[in-house]
Order: structure tokens, then sequence, then C-alpha cells
């Protein structure tokens, strides 16, 4: 199998003491660990998918940026309840960006950097108004008066202000709303309860794992198959993998010349190491689909199903913010050749996902929530039953922190504030334009901006980072997790194990038709761990 596969030798992973170290647990309500999951989970996509599309365009991307300021403008009125029309009352009201006025007014627009380059500060925030309303006008946003109230801006956000404005060229703050407060989905009790009774009133577990799953120094992917050997120990019932898989920033991968898979070859055939190079996607195909192959191959009644989300790091994914599911190179794959003797013939350009449904002598299921594997976009939101997990596998969270303008935050609070602008701003990536520091350079398509927005809040938002991992309870009940990553260059990482416990009987012993959040918050465990 491609698990005997060879690489070059390295004890750095594997001479390492902390395996299965717990860092960090996150158990407000003293809940006990979920010992497996034994029952099949639907996983649905109810608000559809990132669609294959061609990014290379000229589109006008100033449109996409103003349609979304006038969605936000529009929804911040209605959640301030601000007044749109003038009257006698000594009320303030929206005005557009950059009219004056002497009276205290209320403006909503896009933050902006005035300098061109560098990190924006206190001195250079400017705010940007609607192409209809302000002709697209900035005006500079005045924060002296704010010195003793907390705030956080950043390019890109959409914000309520609230100030005055006399010469129509600055606006003096007196208050911020940094956002949208939004609240968790409400499902009937009945689906609720008809959940329950289908999961034989048990909890799932469920695992968050952002790649790479091999080291920097070889391709033997052996922190993958640590995982998957807990997979088995401990049967969850959904494992979350976000890329990148075939890892461009490795250094056998990087320049595409040492995509290489090496073997030892049986003492029939001569014995000794071979070596092949071979495509990305065939290293994906022979680590990655082979591994789960075997996987299901030698425990054909596990229940777990695993989720795959790509990554802008990935070989085998469309280098472009948002991105689509993975998918075949060439469409069901082109000419068979016989790469490794070890493995079965594979099709150039496939990544032989469909294996791994066949595995253990299984058909390919005809309803898709019935798979073992699900491919999912980059950024998406999904469901695990009735629980909404939204993800993105790209760092948005360190991207984020280093162009945010914070003051007066209470102490321990700033890892907070930056998950919840996610919330507040409805993006999966908030943040425009993206840095331009080294390695955080992201080929963003704002045309795409509904595909990467957050059409609801979600009870839980998976966001690895390299930033210190954490879990965080945020904005009104979303429970937000920084798993880490699983493998930090040469060393072993981390990921999240979630177990998420049954809703209370007797808080679905109600009206049927009356509506209830599921309140994650309040029957998960969360666990961060060392592989």
């Amino acid at each position: 199998t491609p698990s005997k596969l060879i690489g070059k030798t390295t004890n750095v992973y594997g001479n390492r003491k902390d395996s299965g170290r717990v860092m960090i647990t996150y158990n407000p309500n003293n809940l006990d660990p979920i010992t497996s999951s034994t029952y099949d989970v639907d996983i649905t996509q109810p608000h559809g998918s990132v669609e294959e599309y061609k990014y290379m365009t000229d589109k006008d991307r100033s449109n996409a940026l103003n349609s979304h300021l006038v969605s936000l403008e529009r929804q911040i009125s209605e959640q301030e309840k601000i007044k749109t029309e003038r009257d006698d009352s000594d009320e303030f009201r929206l005005e557009n960006v950059g009219v004056p006025h002497s009276d205290t007014q209320f403006n909503i627009g896009r933050i902006c950097n005035e300098a061109h380059e560098g990190k924006m500060n206190e001195t250079s925030i400017l705010l940007e108004g609607t192409k209809q309303g302000s002709n697209g006008a900035r005006i500079t946003l005045d924060v002296s008066k704010m010195k003793d109230k907390a705030y956080s801006l950043f390019s890109g956000q959409i914000v309520g202000v609230k100030g005055t404005n006399s010469s129509g060229r600055k606006i003096v703050v007196e208050g911020l709303i940094e956002g949208l407060q939004t609240q968790l989905v409400k499902s009937k009790i009945k689906d609720l309860k008809k959940i329950y009774e289908n999961t034989n009133e048990n909890g799932a577990k469920v695992y968050a794992v952002a790649g790479p799953y091999t080291t920097n120094l070889d391709l033997k992917y052996e922190p993958l198959l640590d995982l998957l050997n807990l997979v088995v120990r401990e049967n969850p019932a959904v494992v979350i993998m976000m890329g990148p898989f075939v890892d461009l920033r490795q250094n056998l991968l990087k320049e595409g010349t040492e995509v290489v898979l090496e073997y030892e070859q049986d003492e029939s055939e001569g014995g000794g190491t071979m070596r092949r190079h071979v495509s990305y996607e065939t290293l994906f195909a022979a680590k990655i689909s082979q591994e789960l192959e075997d996987l299901y191959t030698e425990f054909p009644d596990l229940k777990t199903k695993f989720v795959l989300v790509p990554s802008l790091d990935d070989a085998i994914s469309e280098p472009v913010f948002p991105q689509p599911p993975l998918k075949d190179s060439i469409p069901n794959g082109g000419k068979t050749m016989s790469l490794i003797p070890e493995t079965q013939e594979i099709p150039f350009g496939s990544l032989c996902l469909d294996n791994i449904e066949t595995a253990g002598g299984r058909k390919i299921p005809k309803n898709k929530k019935d798979r073992r594997v699900h491919l999912v976009s980059n950024p998406s939101t999904i469901k695990v039953n009735e629980i909404t997990i939204g993800l993105v596998s790209t760092d948005s969270l360190l991207h984020l922190s280093t162009e945010v303008v914070n003051q007066n935050l209470p102490i321990g609070t700033r890892i907070c504030r930056l998950a919840e602008h996610f919330i507040q701003q409805k993006s999966y990536y908030p943040i425009f334009p993206p840095p331009s520091l080294p390695g955080m350079q992201v080929n963003l398509d704002v045309n795409k901006r509904s595909q990467y927005s957050m059409p609801i809040q979600p009870d839980i938002l998976l966001l690895p980072s390299r930033l210190s991992c954490f879990v965080k309870d945020i904005a009104g009940g979303t429970v937000a997790i920084n798993p880490g990553y699983l493998v930090k260059g040469g060393a072993g990482g981390t990921f999240a194990a979630m177990d998420i416990h049954p809703i209370k009987k007797d808080l679905l012993d109600q009206n049927e038709e009356e509506e209830m959040s599921s309140n994650v918050k309040d029957r998960i465990r969360v666990e961060v761990r060392k592989i």
C-alpha cells in the first residue's frame, strides 16, 4: 500500500514527545467526552457551494464592492433604526458621506486606508460612501474623541459612524457601529426532535483538521496516517479536512521537479528503492485517496464521513478565492498509466475519490448525503445534522490581525474581537484590499463576494491560522475555533476534537411548531490536541 512508500529520513516528527497532549480544553458545562459516534450523520450544504467560474476577466470590481456596501448600509440602518428623512425632531439621521451638516449625523461607509502602502493607523482612516448617494466620496475619520471608547477597525470594514461633519471633508466620530448584530438560526422543534430520535439520543464527535498533512522534509504523510489511526480508535462522526493536501510551499513540491514517490520493490523483482516522478493529482491519489480507501477497505462498517476543503496553497485546486471544491483536472481521468506497483492503476489527472466510495465492496451511493467523502468549497457553510458549521481554509484571521487598528479593548479580548468581525461583516474574508505582506497575498475575486459571504451566523466557526490556537464563545452563541495546523515545518502540530452532545430532551417537549436555536455552545466540549 502507499503507506509503505518512503521518503527522506527525518526523526523530528517521529521522535516527538508530546503526541496526544491536550493543549486547550473548552468545556464550560463540564461535559463528558463522547467515546465514539455509531450512527450516520447528514452533511448538507443548504446555502450552496462555490461553482467553477472564470476568474481572469475584466469585470468592474467597483460594482461588486459598491453592491456589498449598499446591502450592508440598508441592513445596518434597519438594525439601528436610523431615520433616513429629515423632520423637526432632534434625532440624528442617515446622511450621505461627505455632506456637511452642523447637527449630529449618521454615516455608513467602508473603512479605507489613506496611505496606498503600509498599515493603516489612527491618522490615516478614511470612510468611503456609496456610488449612488455619495458618488464614492471619501472623508477623514477623526477618532480623537474616541480615546476612552473601545473600537476595532480595518480596511474593507463596513461601519456606521455617529458624529459631526461641518466641513464635508472630515467627520469627528462620537460613536461607531462595527457591523451587524446577527442571531443564530432557529429550527422547528419537530425537526430537532426528529434528529434527536434518529441519532438514538447520542451526540457526535467531530474532528477539525487543517493541512499540511506531511512534514516539509518528506512525502511520507506520517501525520495523516496517525490521524487515520485516531479515526479508527475514536470513530468520529465527521472529519473536516482542510487543505493544503499537496502543499505548494513544501520543499519537495514548490518547484514541481521533485514530485517523486519512492517505494521498496519486492525481492522477486530485484528489490531496492524505486523512484517515480508523478503529477500533483497522482500524489494526492496515492497519499490521500488511497489511504482513505484502505481505511474503508479494512473497516467497511466505519460510520465516519470526511469533508474535504481546498486551500489556496494546494497544487490541485484553483488558485483564486473563493475556491470551488476539489475535482479531477481531467474529468473522470485521462489515460491510465501504471505508475507504482503497490497501487492500482491511476488515471492521469484523476484524484481517485470515487474509489473511496466503492472500498469494501460498496456501490457509489445515489444520494450525495450518503457519500463517505463530501467535497465543499473554500469557504463553505455546511450543516451536520442540526449544527451549522462555517469554515475557511485561508488564514483570514492572520490577515485581519495584521490590518486591524484597535484601542481600549479589554485585556484578553483581541482574538475574540477579530473572530467577531467575520460574523459582524457577514464575510469569510472581510478585508479589502488583502495584505501585501510576504506570504499573505490572496488572489481575491471581489466579483464573487456573494460566494464568500457568510449567509447565516454559524454555530461553529472554524478559522485555522498560524496564530495561537483558541476556542472562544463569541458574538451571541457562536463557538470560534482555531485548530492550528496538523504539521508545523518538520514537527507535529494540532487539530481540534469536538464532542457535541444532544439537545436535552426536556427542551424538546414543547410545541413542535415553535422554533429554537440548537444552542451548541452549551453542549459542546472541545479539545485542541497535539497529533
